[in-house]
């Protein structure tokens, strides 16, 4: 179970920073796309290096290159959600908000399906 906290934890730290960086970008002008993208990148990096050293710290590590491409998957997702709200008049950091928040509870249950399997049993 202190798994399953640790995982919400780093979870949480990596959206607090996804989010100030799209906040951060946003003010100063560069638009919601790449503001979006530079915040979940830097999430994923943050989210890895606690995942891997402090919650499932094990001598095998899941592949860089697959945990990477899982949030790749997630980062198109939440740029189609982001963008298909944008279209619905919604304002910029609510929509990017709603994206974070699905795309959380996607990623936590596609990593525990396939990368931290035994980690989170």
């Amino acid at each position: 179970m202190s798994k399953f906290f640790g995982f919400v934890f780093a979870g949480g730290v990596a959206t607090l920073l996804n989010f100030t960086v799209f906040v951060l970008l946003l003010w100063i002008g560069v638009g919601p796309y790449v503001s979006s993208a530079t915040g979940y990148l830097s999430g994923i990096a943050l989210s890895y290096l606690i995942n891997t050293r402090m919650v499932f710290a094990t001598r095998t590590r899941p592949s860089v290159f697959a945990y990477y491409f899982i949030y790749f998957l997630a980062l198109m997702l939440q740029l189609c959600l982001l963008y298909a709200l944008l279209l619905f008049g919604v304002n910029p950091l609510a929509a990017n908000s709603i994206a974070i928040a699905i795309v959380v509870v996607v990623n936590y249950l596609v990593m525990k399906r396939f990368l931290f399997r035994q980690g989170l049993h």
